[in-house]
């Protein structure tokens, strides 16, 4: 499955755990994956890998959208729960 995202400046999403690996592209922005050990940095042109089961949120705190493709190895969208 492929999706595509944009997060706003000031944009911190709830953390969420996904059954499924996840990976992303960041396309442009920046800003910072939250995790239970705390917060990873990324800019344009990182990609992020995420397990399975691992809590994750993502929060802009730059200045402009966050643009991020995402895709997961499932053929949807995974089963998903809030952490």
């Amino acid at each position: 499955m492929l999706g595509f995202s944009t997060f706003k400046p000031g944009a911190d999403t709830e953390k969420k755990i996904h059954t499924e690996e996840e990976c992303a592209y960041i396309i442009s922005g920046k800003g910072k994956i939250t995790l239970k050990e705390g917060a990873v940095e990324f800019g344009p042109r990182s990609a992020i890998y995420i397990p399975p089961g691992t809590a994750h949120g993502i929060k802009n705190d730059g200045t402009e959208d966050v643009v991020m493709i995402y895709t997961f190895s499932y053929p949807t969208y995974p089963p998903t729960e809030t952490a």
